[in-house]
Formats: C-alpha cells, structure tokens, sequence
C-alpha cells in the first residue's frame, strides 16, 4: 500500500506514528507464540502501528498435520483481524510463518529458515510457553526451560539483533517474597541441570515435587527457571525481560473486551456468568492483580525500543519490567466479583443454566460443602436426566474441568503480592518524552482504567468472542435470565417453607415423656421416630434414666 499519508499519521519527520513505530522501520522481527492469547495481540499491533516494518517471521509448530501457513491464515479469520484485513490487508505479506518447535534443537526450524532468521531478525519476542498451572514437570520444562536455552543460542548467533524481549510472570518468585521488586532474584536449581534431569531421568511424583520445591506448581516454577538462564546465559545480549500479572481481556486494542479462551479467570468468569460456577475458595479482600493484554503488548514494544536504545555491547544485567495494577489501581478479588456480577446481569449469556450466582469464602470446609450441594449433586441429577433420556451426558464432565481450574489458581486467590514499577514507570515516562504520536499508539500508562467500565466490555467480549452468543441475542437473553432468577427464588422460598415445616413438626407433634414411656418433666416435644430411635438405639441414654429417677 505504501506510506500514504491517507493512511498513516506522520510526525515532523516524516515517520508514521512516531519514534517508537520508526525504530522498527525496515527491520525483520522474530516471534514465538503467535498462536496464544498475547501472541495474536502483538502481532495485530506490529502490523497495525508499526507499518514500516519489513517482515515478521513467526515460528508455529505443525499441528495435526495442519500446516504452519494454514493455521497462519486461520488465525487471520478471527474477529481479531477482521477490521485490518479490511483497512489494510496488504500488510499481511509481511508475516511468514516457519515451521518450528521451541522444544527441538535449534527450534525445529530446517537450515535455510534458520540461516534466514538469524542473517535477518533485529528483534525477537519469546512468549511462546504452555501456560497449564497443572502441565507435566517435563513438558514443562522443556517449552519454557529449554525452549527458553534455544533462544537464547540462537539470538547469539543473530548478525543484527538489537532487542530480545522475553515474557515471564509476575508470580515467578512468589513464593519466597511477598514484595517483588524489578531484578533478578538467586534460583538454587541450576537450569541446564533441571534440563537433563527431566530428559534423562524417570521421576516418581515424590521426585518431582521435591524438585518443585514451595512452588506452587510446574509454572511458577519453570518461569523461575528460566529467569535464571536468562541471566546466566543472556547478560551479553540486548535483553529485557517482561513479567505481566493476571493477563485478561483488552482495554482498548484492538477491540474493548477482546478475548479468545478460557484460561485462568475467563473460564471462571464464562462458569459464574452460565450459573455453573456456585462458589469459590478466595480471600475477598485480596488484591487482584488484574492486567490488560494491550497493555502488557505496548510494554513490550516500547521495552525493545528502550533496549536498543540502552545497549552498549558490554555484558550488563537485562532491565526487568513488572508489569502489573495493584500498585497503580488495585482491586480485590471481592470487587472483581461484585464488578463481573453487576456487568452479567447487565449483559447475560444466552447459553446459562441457571441464573448465576457464586459465594465467595475464605474457609475450606465451607467451599467443599457448596461445591457437593451446588456442583456434582446437579451435575448428577441433570447427567442422570440426560442417561433416561438417552442423550449424552456433560455436566460432570463440564463440573470436573471448571474445579481443576479453580484448584490451579487457588494459590493466587489465597495469597497476596505487592510489586514494584520503577522501571515500568520509568520506561512510560522515556515513552511520554518522545512524541504524542507515539505516546498515544503505545502508552501502557492505567491510571485512567475503570475496573467496572472494564468489566462490562470483559463480559461482552466473553458473551461474543468465547462463548460465541450472538449479539441479537441480548433482550431475549435478558428476558431468560429473569425466568431463571424467579425460579432460583422459587425453589429457594420452598426450601426456606420445607425447613420452617419441618422444624414446626420437630416440635408439635410427639411428646417424649409418652413414646417412651418414662416420665421426663418439663422434657420439650420433639419428632416422634428421631427421639424414639435414639432412645432405643443408646441403652446408656436408658439406664441413666432409670438412676435418675430412682434419686
């Protein structure tokens, strides 16, 4: 299409959208993780805002016997790029995707794609990690261990590399540190050795939890892992690295509420939203570090920029971005659930089961005891309906995947953290001083997010692009969920009618001192079959009577 001043802004120089979108101007860029969550996000925004890039190769690991270009072009039909393909579908050229995996040597990349991207690639973005809290000790360290060793092998063979940017978390050092600060933190595990002990080595699960150690699961303690490396192996390198928070839907970019999955709170929300998910075990009034997914992909753009500009060629320690809310705008968990109720029964689902409804409680027995009243015994009764009918059954199989969610992020929910964002906020502020085209592409500054506002496009974008109710569903949705609501009241009044009833006839219809034939004075009247089978089932209960009575 070409730099038309149509289409693009330009700055007093002449570079479209600014200083940040000029650093990228003709350079080749690498990416891992196009196909998750964040991965489509970045690439969205680098065709988006920096137009003047060369190409971006992404490397997708064949799947299924689907080929890398065709999930490249699958992913393309997403509502996500809908409005680009529309405005600017030319820039599409500039992505190639290689066939890779981060878990084989040199990224199961073939010789002529490799020695095309390290004669290329400027910048690098690693996010490509699984993300299970529950994966497998050793696929686990492979993708985000070894994947993350592979990297970095091949980013010091790359002739023009001027940023490598790596996506870790913001829960990596968890659990020895209840403020975590912007720097490196000592891992005893030495990462090379955690790897070929999980290539090499048959575990029991007694082994792989002393490996694990306090971590609170395979993640945490793989992202740890990699920090490390990244440090032993990466200080020659211009490298950043980026520790995001909870990643949830978007704020502003591409689309307000845009999300695509059911992972970590998405899923929890998608299961209270249906009125399948009943209660949760958390600690209300624990902060929720809650962020954007546009924010964290500014972060990471304007991070590469930042680390061109700082890297001199010596070995230096990789700056480090906390990239988190609870500093800058906190919520807790029980203002997140009071938000996400407000802004679902604003906008309902039309594929709910019940009106929703979810009790929040910081005791154990408490949470077990509503998941057997409001979770498997439904899923029993409605999988037994669906075997009399003969159709087939889901709701226990839909009740076991939501609860293996819960317990994966019970930890976070039941814990709390603070951060701090010296670098981040020092890396806006490098931002703010550039221009106000640059400052309004990629600001990732949330000092003006509205949580509730926030939380009505989450719950809309939960509605269409996950859940996929359509939109000219809504009023009949609306109208749904009151039905729903009066019978939850209704078969809530009844069960408040059959408990009075019941108590009322504990206490008015049998008289102890004549069941049982022994005179108790005074005794008060209660239910003839429960009194009389205690009576008869306990004979020290009649032999103290009888000495009572003698005196």
């Amino acid at each position: 299409m070409g730099l038309d001043m149509l289409t693009y802004k330009m700055d007093s120089n002449d570079n479209p959208s600014g200083i940040i979108s000029h650093f990228y101007d003709g350079k080749c860029i690498f990416m891992t993780g196009v196909t998750g969550f964040m991965g489509k996000v970045l690439l969205h925004k680098l065709l988006d805002s920096c137009p003047t890039l060369e190409s971006i190769y992404v490397l997708i690991r064949p799947k299924r016997d689907v080929l890398p270009h065709v999930r490249l072009d699958k992913l393309y039909d997403g509502p996500l790029f809908k409005n680009l393909k529309e405005t600017n579908a030319s820039s599409f050229k500039k992505v190639f995707a290689i066939a890779g995996d981060i878990t084989l040597p040199r990224l199961g990349m073939s010789n002529d794609d490799f020695d095309m991207v390290i004669e290329k690639t400027s910048v690098v973005f690693h996010s490509a990690a699984t993300v299970r809290f529950d994966e497998e000790l050793r696929k686990s360290v492979t993708m985000n261990v070894e994947g993350t060793r592979s990297i970095i092998e091949l980013a010091k063979k790359m002739q023009k590399l001027k940023a490598l940017i790596h996506v870790s978390t913001a829960y990596a050092h968890c659990t020895d540190h209840s403020k975590i600060e912007e720097k490196f933190y000592c891992n005893y595990n030495n990462p090379d050795n955690i790897i070929e002990k999980c290539q090499n080595e048959e575990m029991d699960e007694d082994s792989k939890q002393n490996l694990i150690g306090e971590h609170p699961n395979t993640y945490v303690f793989t992202k740890a892992l990699a920090e490390q490396l990244l440090l032993d192996k990466g200080q020659s390198l211009p490298l950043a690295i980026i520790r995001p928070s909870i990643v949830v839907a978007s704020w502003k970019y591409p689309i307000k509420g845009w999300v695509d999955n059911f992972n970590g709170p998405t899923g929890l929300m998608a299961g209270f939203a249906t009125g399948v998910l009943r209660t949760m075990h958390v600690e209300k009034d624990f902060l929720a570090d809650l962020i954007p997914v546009d924010v964290v992909i500014n972060a990471m753009i304007v991070a590469a920029w930042k680390t061109a500009e700082d890297y001199t060629g010596n070995p230096t320690i990789p700056s480090v971005y906390n990239v988190t809310s609870s500093s800058i705008k906190p919520i807790t968990w029980g203002q997140v659930h009071q938000a996400q109720s407000a802004s679902v029964n604003k906008y309902p689902m039309s594929t709910m089961l019940w009106s929703p409804g979810c009790t929040l409680t910081r005791y154990t027995f408490h949470d077990r005891l509503n998941r057997w009243l409001f979770h498997y015994a439904p899923a029993l009764i409605i999988d037994g309906v669906q075997m009399v009918l003969r159709r087939p059954t889901f709701m226990r199989k839909l009740i076991n995947r939501m609860t293996e969610a819960i317990e994966a992020i019970n930890f976070f929910c039941l814990h709390q953290w603070s951060w701090t964002n010296t670098n981040l906020n020092n890396l806006q502020s490098a931002l703010v001083n550039t221009d106000n085209e640059s400052l309004e592409s990629f600001s990732f500054d949330i000092r003006s997010l509205d949580w509730k506002i926030f939380m009505d496009h989450n719950v809309l974008g939960l509605r269409h692009y996950v859940l996929k109710n359509h939109p000219d569903s809504m009023e009949s949705s609306r109208k749904k969920l009151n039905i729903l609501y009066f019978l939850h009241l209704i078969i809530q009044l009844a069960f408040v009618f059959f408990l009075i009833y019941n108590l009322m006839n504990v206490y008015s219809t049998w008289d102890v001192s004549k069941d049982i034939d022994l005179p108790v004075p005074g005794y008060p009247t209660l239910s003839n079959n429960i009194m009389a089978r205690i009576w008869n089932t306990v004979p020290g209960l009649q032999h103290a009577s009888t000495l009572g009575a003698a005196k």
